[in-house]
């Protein structure tokens, strides 16, 4: 009979804890989604495209390109090379000492012929650069808007988590309270209160992994959009 007690007693109390544990989780899961904002979601994406290192690198590096696509079509005049000379115009003309037939300004113009046929080439591989550097900037930016989104449905989920374990051990601690008060009464047996014990501790062992989860996510995240969360106006 006493066996039956304590079968009975220990099936009682983990059929109430899995039916509980069960329904908070899945309480957890199906409130997750509703729990999602996507306008702060947006803020968080906008944030880590201000201020994450990377994408700062990037955004220089275009820019750089740009600048150098920009110069390369202002080149072309390099090619071209002027000078002059002036001769007073009271010099006699073509003698040991001036050796020329005009007197006054002269002016010549010079073509880099080399240079005037790589121009173009060098133009069109500036252009290359730059459009290069623009594609890594977009391929870059759409996985650090993934990679925000990822951090953020982890981030909630580690909340949703914590939540659940923390309303889970606090019904633990009744359910505990309850049976401990019933074996100081002799109601039930020693192994049913040990049991009720040991998933108390399990509970509170579940509560302070949670809370670890929640700062791990919570960190990641951070990283990304470059500030604290609490700095950030939800409005």
């Amino acid at each position: 009979m006493v066996l039956g007690k304590i079968g009975m007693g220990k099936i009682a109390i983990m059929f109430i804890v899995v039916v509980a544990f069960s329904a908070k989780g899945v309480r957890g899961q199906e409130s997750l989604i509703r729990e999602l904002d996507y306008r702060y979601l947006d803020t968080l994406i906008a944030l880590a495209k201000q201020n994450y290192p990377r994408m700062k690198i990037l955004q220089e590096q275009e820019a750089l390109s740009r600048t150098d696509f920009q110069s390369s079509k202002l080149t072309y005049l390099d090619v071209f090379n002027g000078s002059y000379i002036y001769r007073p115009r009271n010099a006699p003309a073509v003698n040991e000492i001036n050796p020329y037939l005009i007197n006054g300004y002269q002016f010549s113009v010079g073509v880099n012929l080399a240079g005037l046929i790589r121009k173009p080439i060098n133009v069109r591989q500036a252009k290359r650069s730059y459009h290069v550097a623009q594609l890594e900037s977009e391929q870059y930016e759409a996985e650090l808007e993934n990679n925000v989104k990822t951090a953020y449905y982890s981030y909630m989920q580690s909340i949703s988590e914590l939540k659940v374990r923390t309303q889970y051990a606090q019904d633990s601690k009744i359910m505990f309270d309850r049976i401990q008060r019933q074996f100081e009464q002799g109601e039930v047996e020693l192994e049913t209160y040990t049991a009720a014990r040991s998933e108390l501790s399990s509970a509170h062992s579940a509560v302070m992994q949670a809370e670890v989860n929640y700062l791990i996510a919570k960190d990641g995240l951070e990283v990304l959009v470059g500030i604290k969360l609490e700095n950030i106006n939800k409005g």
